[in-house]
């Protein structure tokens, strides 16, 4: 659980660097839906299964209404 932990951090934390540096709105986007994906997953991982479930539903749901708007 530890490396697996460690990864998924370490994901989150590049992909939200990564969200600084685009150029477009969707790029940013895209790179904040992995983000909160990620954070989905630590939730899991440390045994909050719900709480991952939720920010799934909620927050990466929002990211997602705002690509498509």
């Amino acid at each position: 659980m530890t490396s697996a932990f460690a990864v998924c951090a370490l994901l989150a934390v590049i992909l939200a660097l990564a969200a600084l540096f685009q150029r477009t709105l969707y790029g940013a986007a895209m790179c904040l839906l992995g983000v909160l994906l990620e954070t989905a997953a630590l939730f899991v991982l440390v045994g909050a299964p719900m709480l991952g479930f939720l920010q799934v539903l909620v927050y990466a749901g929002a990211v997602m209404v705002l690509i498509v708007i």
